[in-house]
């Protein structure tokens, strides 16, 4: 239960431990750990199962983290952002406090924005030094640069209408959720229109007109700037993503992150057919937990010598 009353949800695979087994206290040993935060709204991200199976997060923990609404009823609100990272930013300040994890996120295509905004909010939020959240890393697959742009440029396309299917998506998201009925008498477009669906029915939820919307929701970069620079970030991109063309992304805005990766193959996270996505995500998740491991041996050789073991020099 988040601190408005609305649920989110966190899953982990059936074979991993408890996230609640791990050993809480500052003297005690890290653990690193993968918040994915999925594309397309939902509860589960066939990107980050196929990187799972292939073991790419060796020696961290994972989970997947959806937002109110997504695999639970809204309460007292209609359905939020899939970008808010007020709720992820509750649930690691709680786990980091009371587990001593490490976190890195994961995002996936619309998940990739409120990752790099959660990064964006945590670094410039002026909150005391006790409530606030660290995060390892950032990586980012498959992200569109502008959400509408990237929605309105799939109305062109002669063969299928992807931004209908986005609005029929969005529409039973709200009825799953109970939302619809906050937000049913303020809609006067139908799914079938597309985005002027989708753009009606965000105004509304968010109470904001869309240049407010846009700007502070859906446009990844403005989330990309000197601030974030702290925490390592690693964008992969794929030339033949169909739902995000590699010529929307500005290229200008890849100074302030620690890797760019660009894929010939990939689709639109299908990382399970691009060996250098699979190879560049394991090697990243390698290096954190090596580094980890050795501040770990560190924290256990200081917590030996605080019980006396150690040689005392005269």
């Amino acid at each position: 239960m988040s601190s408005d009353g609305e649920r989110y949800a966190v899953y982990t695979p059936k074979t991993q431990s408890s996230l609640y087994l791990h050993n809480s206290g500052v003297n005690k040993k890290k653990q690193h750990m993968w918040v994915c935060l999925p594309g397309g709204m939902q509860t589960t991200d066939p990107a980050m199962t196929a990187l799972h199976s292939y073991g790419a997060f060796k020696g961290s923990k994972v989970c997947i983290f959806t937002n109110p609404g997504i695999g639970t009823k809204m309460n007292r609100q209609p359905l939020i952002s899939p970008t808010e990272p007020k709720y992820v930013m509750e649930f690691i300040r709680q786990i980091q406090a009371e587990y001593n994890y490490d976190v890195s996120l994961i995002g996936f295509s619309i998940g990739t924005v409120q990752a790099l905004r959660t990064l964006h909010t945590a670094n410039n939020a002026e909150e005391d030094a006790t409530n606030r959240i660290s995060l390892k890393s950032v990586v980012l697959v498959h992200a569109p640069d502008i959400v509408r742009e990237t929605i309105i440029s799939n109305q062109r396309n002669w063969l299928m209408r992807p931004d209908v299917y986005f609005a029929f998506h969005v529409r039973w998201k709200h009825m799953m959720s109970g939302s619809w009925r906050m937000v049913k008498d303020y809609v006067s477009k139908s799914w079938i229109e597309g985005w002027p669906f989708i753009e009606e029915v965000t105004c509304v939820t968010l109470r904001e007109p869309w240049i407010n919307c846009e700007s502070k929701y859906f446009n990844l970069r403005n989330f990309c700037d000197n601030s974030i620079e702290s925490v390592p970030v690693m964008r992969i991109i794929a030339k033949n993503d169909f739902v995000i063309p590699v010529d929307s992304i500005d290229e200008k805005y890849f100074k302030h992150l620690k890797s760019v990766i660009i894929t010939e193959r990939g689709g639109h996270c299908a990382v399970n057919r691009s060996q250098q996505t699979m190879e560049a995500i394991t090697q990243w998740n390698t290096d954190i937990v090596s580094k980890q491991e050795q501040e770990n041996k560190k924290i256990g050789l200081a917590n030996y010598l605080d019980l006396g073991h150690g040689y005392m020099a005269c």
